[in-house]
Parts: C-alpha cells; sequence; structure tokens
C-alpha cells in the first residue's frame, strides 16, 4: 500500500503501534522524502493540525511510529469533513519525511488549504479506521 493507490478517507493509523494493529500500514511504507519536499508544507502543516477534533485517547496507546518512543498527554482524531486522521499526523510529515494519499493532497489542495466549516454531526458520516463499512 502506498499514498497513490490509497482506498480509504481515513489516514495515519499504523502498524507501528503495537498490539491490535497489525492489519494498518507501516509508516515506512509513506515515508517519501523526495515527494515530501514538494509540499506546500506551511499550508499543508496548518490544514493538518486545524482539523476538527473528534475523539481523543492517551498518548500511551500510540507509540511513535518511527521512534517507538512512549510519551504521556493526549492524543485524537481530527477531520475536515471527509478525511479523518490522527493529530500528530504534522509531525511525521514536518520531521520524518511522511506523504498523504494523493487524493488527500488534491482535496486538500481543492479547499485552499483551508479546514471547510462543519456541522455538528460531522463524525457519524465519516470512514473510521476498523470499522467495516457495508
Amino acid at each position: 500500500m502506498n499514498n497513490h493507490e490509497w482506498p480509504h478517507k481515513w489516514f495515519g493509523v499504523w502498524r507501528e503501534y503495537g498490539k491490535g494493529y497489525e492489519q494498518y500500514p507501516s509508516v515506512w511504507d509513506f515515508v517519501q522524502p523526495e515527494l515530501n519536499a514538494g509540499y506546500e508544507k506551511p499550508r499543508l502543516l496548518k490544514y493538518i493540525r486545524s482539523g476538527y477534533a473528534l475523539a481523543s485517547s492517551s498518548r500511551r496507546h500510540y507509540p511513535h511510529p518511527v521512534t517507538g518512543m512512549v510519551k504521556t498527554g493526549s492524543i485524537c482524531y481530527r477531520t475536515d469533513g471527509v478525511w479523518l486522521w490522527l493529530d500528530d499526523l504534522g509531525d511525521y510529515i514536518e520531521k520524518s519525511g511522511v506523504v498523504i494519499p494523493d487524493a488527500w493532497y488534491r482535496h486538500i489542495q481543492n479547499n485552499q488549504f483551508v479546514i471547510p466549516v462543519l456541522g455538528a454531526s460531522i463524525a457519524n458520516s465519516l470512514e473510521w479506521p476498523g470499522v467495516k463499512t457495508v
């Protein structure tokens, strides 16, 4: 699996999180420094970090997929109304050369790097990792 063929509307849940995450992709499949260097990085990072927060958990359940370090605090799922991601994704894009799915980057560009205004019930319409849809 890679950024050209990603079939979901969620991103950033990694196999490296450990037990229970074996079915997810490896972060290493998405480390592509050359492609990452072509991003409009300040605008992309602002978009990623500005998504609406939907659900939070302890960061201890999500070790850093590149370094393996476990941190304290919280982590949350964010959305732009179409895509869903964990809020530390911006750090991996900025510091580890991670790239996002091509379709998502085009979506962000089409939004002119601005998170749209969303209604209160948006969480129910999103595709969540590990949840089978019919």
